[in-house]
């Protein structure tokens, strides 16, 4: 059976119904494009595996709940699915996204990749109205993702330090994606979203020292030994494929020009990756301190919904342990609070203490939100909950290596029950 075959085919609503989904809205790019479309009052769909309905790309039986009433979207190509050689996959996509009556379509692609021009032409042989963003490496791969962690160690480890590159400020990209879904005049055209200079990893080092006021070095390696350094960090063998790809493929120069698509979208010069580095220092974003280190998984990681933070925070063999429950790796605990989040979408966790030791941390919190789905079996009761419970968090090296955590569940029970 085909995907489109595995979908169910529904009808498309009335406009009045339509909603704009964003496939990616759990990562760095989609979250902020979310973001944005809320706070201008428009109708959002999270199209993720942890949304509901959940989206899954290789089960295309997902898809149908996930586009129903759907009148545009955003695409985030992801990072994995050009190395996995899936354009096919997005083909099939796009044409139950026509048979539902989604009209638009905006696909974050990428540059210099064969495969995302297998995507791109998908989109553009379809009956949808469609733009493309292809983006330049995110600045904020420095401080969201896994550049993060060797920033506040204090050296950027890589391969072709010197190959220049234009990084984008990732509000920036959100900021065009959201202009382009809002109004006219982008249709069919394919827009080079970059910063505003071509800048190698070692003169981002330097960038880096300037805005931090200490040292940030650059340990150029081999391919062979940035691989061999990433699998001896817990690397598994689909991000050691996606790191061969990025640097080894990728990185070579193809992509040293500039793009325009800042200036012809939002009529502005995009943001220089030096004042992103003096913003995010003074964020105290590579702050290792281990309060700042627990502080950042609570307030970003799990109220902001942000998933590459716990992935940036959690040491790769972390273990969480919670009465009658033991839990590895930081995977395990996505899968944790995506679970909470369902039960509770709008699930808060307000800090009401904190003190350490250097590196054990001990951080009080009232958890709260509305139950409006299931819960241990129990069934959504529309309750609002409020409990207080504590962690204990033991930091190495700017990460978290274990937790130790208690929550207050028999006064969660018994709000619950009423």
């Amino acid at each position: 059976m085909t995907c489109l075959e595995q979908a169910t085919l529904l009808a498309p609503p009335s406009p009045s119904t339509r909603t704009t989904l964003v496939l990616g809205s759990s990562g760095k790019t989609g979250r902020r494009i979310a973001a944005r479309l809320h706070e201008r009052g428009c109708a959002v769909r999270s199209g993720s595996r942890t949304a509901s309905p959940a989206f899954h790309w290789e089960d295309p039986s997902t898809w149908s709940d996930v586009l129903s009433d759907v009148a545009q979207m955003v695409v985030i190509l992801p990072s994995s699915l050009p190395i996995a050689g899936t354009p096919a996959r997005f083909r099939a996509l796009v044409q139950v996204a026509e048979a539902h009556g989604v009209e638009r379509l905006v696909l974050v692609s990428g540059r210099g990749e064969a495969a995302c021009l297998e995507w791109e032409a998908a989109l553009r042989e379809s009956s949808l109205a469609w733009t493309v963003l292809r983006s330049a490496w995110f600045q904020q791969n420095l401080s969201e993702g896994d550049f993060a962690p060797m920033v506040r160690d204090g050296a950027l480890a890589v391969s072709h330090a010197d190959v220049p590159e234009p990084f984008v400020d990732l509000d920036d990209l959100a900021d065009v994606a959201v202009a382009v879904l809002s109004g006219p005049g982008h249709d069919g055209e394919i827009l080079e979203v970059t910063g505003p200079r071509l800048i190698s990893f070692r003169q981002l080092a330097g960038v880096l020292t300037e805005a931090l006021g200490r040292p940030i070095g650059i340990e150029a390696l081999s391919q062979a030994d940035l691989l061999a350094a990433a699998a001896a960090g817990g690397a598994s063998e689909e991000e050691l494929g996606l790191i061969d790809y990025l640097f080894g493929a990728l990185l070579d120069g193809r992509n040293a020009h500039l793009g325009d698509g800042v200036q012809r979208v939002l009529g502005r010069a995009p943001r220089d990756v030096a004042a992103f580095a003096c913003a995010e220092a003074a964020s105290g974003r590579w702050d290792t301190a281990p309060q700042s280190v627990v502080r950042r998984l609570i307030e970003q990681g799990i109220n902001g919904g942000n998933e590459a933070v716990l992935t940036e925070l959690l040491h790769h063999d972390y273990v969480y342990r919670a009465p009658g429950e033991e839990l590895r790796g930081p995977a395990a605990l996505q899968a944790l609070f995506a679970g909470y989040r369902q039960a509770f979408p709008d699930l808060h966790v307000a800090i009401t203490g904190s003190f350490d030791n250097g590196f054990m941390v001990a951080t009080t919190f009232t958890l709260s939100g509305t139950h409006a789905g299931p819960l241990h079996g129990m069934p959504a009761s529309g309750r609002s909950v409020s409990v207080d419970g504590i962690v204990h968090s033991r930091v190495r090296d700017g990460r978290i290596a274990e937790e130790w955590e208690l929550i207050d569940m028999a006064a969660l029970m018994q709000q619950l029950s009423g």
